[in-house]
């Protein structure tokens, strides 16, 4: 390779360096922002923007990422503020739980990305960092799904379905939901399957590094 030729080689390996450091950084601004979004509003009960001078409704039952459906009976009032606590908290914090891995995530791998671009792809330090980024995707997604199952028998467990009864009345059925609904629609549990795919796949890069790292100790031996 020429002396002309380094100089253009090594602008274009930068120039899709910096490319690749973008398209992650834009791709976990999208995704996270929906999450954030949400749990915020949840926490609150209502959109976490108002730009007129009205004050904004609450958010009814069924914005809950466990529910397909609340409908209150005729006449009746509730917003997701006014169901139990416990129920609200285990569907808001797997939002920002899921947010946390994304932005945890990508973080180590951008740190992975400017070791393996300045040819040191096999050191002790970026192996270390692929079984941080391993151990991050896999514990996230899993506590994340975890937590989604939670909420979801905690749901059923209080309103009597699928064979599980807490044995409730009406009225303390009602006090647990914040209102009179008489038709309610229940998801299935979400769990981050994407997440725990990236972390599976990252588990294997992390044992083809450590292979790679070896290979490299042992031709530096000979050598």
């Amino acid at each position: 390779m020429s002396q002309d030729t380094l100089p253009r080689t090594t602008k274009r390996r930068s120039l899709g360096t910096w490319l690749t450091y973008a398209a992650i950084i834009v791709a976990v601004v999208l995704g996270v922002a929906g999450n954030i979004s949400r749990g915020v509003a949840l926490s609150l009960g209502r959109p976490p923007i108002n730009l007129g001078t009205e004050p904004l409704p609450g958010l009814p039952l069924e914005r809950l990422p466990i529910l397909l459906q609340a409908e209150l009976r005729e006449g009746a009032t509730a917003t997701v503020a006014d169901s139990d606590l416990i129920l609200r908290l285990l569907n808001i914090v797997p939002l920002f739980l899921e947010a946390l891995t994304v932005v945890i995530a990508a973080w180590l791998l951008l740190r992975v990305l400017g070791r393996v671009a300045a040819r040191e792809a096999f050191t002790t330090t970026v192996i270390r960092r692929w079984r941080a980024l391993t151990a991050t995707l896999l514990a996230g997604g899993l506590l994340t799904g975890l937590t989604n199952t939670a909420a979801f028998l905690y749901l059923n467990w209080n309103l009597g379905l699928l064979g599980m009864d807490r044995g409730l009345d009406r009225e303390e059925r009602v006090a647990f939901l914040g209102g009179d609904y008489m038709a309610m629609g229940v998801d299935v549990p979400h769990w981050p399957i994407p997440v725990i795919i990236a972390g599976l796949v990252s588990l294997a890069l992390t044992a083809a590094f450590r292979k790679g790292a070896q290979l490299e100790r042992d031709v530096d031996g000979v050598i």
